[in-house]
């Protein structure tokens, strides 16, 4: 079943009002972009398991959103963003924040050039490298990452935050 950008953005909208998170500035019509484009790249690429786009809203967007809180200072690494989660859902929520987006699978380090392209997402740097060989310029203020697949290599490379 098909859903439209309109029905994805409302539901986006609600879930977020849910959250405490405001919509004023259209995040959730930016948001339902970036899920039209993962469901068209996904059905390609198989970048998520998650297949339905009304799952991606929670499964993907909201969850990404939860940890909004959690963010502190001007700089956030997301070590292995996959197909851009949580990074993407949060660079166009915090947009007065720097983002770099580090993943080593090159299918999906490729969709999310293309959606900071196609978002025009200023505040975005896409990294493509492995945690254990990423040299960060500078420490980071906060480090996220979601399905990590070992804790102990990104516990290890400690030197990505401040």
């Amino acid at each position: 079943m098909l859903i439209s950008d309109t029905e994805l953005e409302e539901r986006l909208r609600d879930g977020m009002h849910a959250l405490g998170a405001s919509t004023d500035n259209g995040e959730a019509g930016t948001l339902a972009r970036l899920l039209v484009m993962l469901d068209k790249w996904n059905k390609a690429f198989n970048l998520t398991a998650v297949r339905d786009p009304r799952e991606m809203i929670g499964r993907h967007v909201l969850d990404s959103l939860a940890v909004r809180p959690y963010l502190h200072g001007a700089s956030i690494l997301d070590v292995g963003t996959g197909a851009g989660f949580p990074g993407l859902a949060l660079a166009v929520t915090e947009p007065q924040r720097q983002f770099c987006l580090l993943d080593s699978g090159g299918k999906k380090v490729r969709f999310v050039r293309h959606a900071v392209a196609e978002l025009e997402l200023e505040n975005v740097e896409v990294v493509q490298s492995r945690v254990e060989s990423y040299a960060a310029p500078d420490p980071y203020d906060t480090v996220v990452c979601r399905a990590f697949s070992i804790i102990q290599i990104l516990a290890a490379s400690e030197s990505m935050a401040a």
